[in-house]
């Protein structure tokens, strides 16, 4: 009896799946260089050789880079449009391109960058999920502080006509 409870070394119990069966039938990216290690008959990355483990559990998803991202790029591209879509409304949009020339130009330049940084973070968003968290925080306060500073200048030029 002794004998098999030393053979017996695996903390899994008899008949549970093991990472050859689980990959088998799904298609799974390498969690360090994502390698797909679809049908992989080893327990290691055959690109790049990390260990690979087969685990059940919660993955906590990493959004705050995501969500922070979305909402300044948002922000920005929503306050120039609302900025240029007023005056045009107004119809001082000329009057706006003529006397506040910077201005006017930083919320065209706003709309643009804004709507195209959401469009990039939108289409990359597994990439931005499985950044760092020092990838995510960049991600996140980048966008965050050139929007405020914009939102600041353009309350500057306002407050100064």
């Amino acid at each position: 009896m002794s004998e098999s409870a030393e053979e017996n070394t695996s903390t899994a119990p008899a008949g549970a799946p093991t990472l050859s069966d689980y990959l088998a039938f799904h298609e799974v990216p390498c969690p360090a260089c994502g390698y797909n290690l679809h049908a992989l008959r080893g327990d290691t990355c055959p690109e790049c050789g990390v260990s690979l483990t087969l685990r059940v559990g919660l993955l906590k998803p990493k959004l705050l880079g995501l969500m922070m991202s979305l909402t300044a790029c948002s922000l920005a591209a929503g306050i120039g449009a609302f900025f240029l879509g007023g005056n045009w409304a107004a119809g001082s949009f000329a009057y706006f391109f003529d006397n506040l020339t910077l201005a006017a130009w930083s919320c065209v330049a706003m709309v643009v960058l804004g709507t195209s940084f959401l469009i990039l973070v939108i289409s990359r968003r597994n990439k931005v999920v499985g950044m760092n968290r020092r990838g995510q925080h960049l991600l996140a306060w980048i966008p965050t502080v050139v929007t405020v500073a914009w939102i600041g200048y353009l309350m500057r030029v306002i407050a100064m006509n």
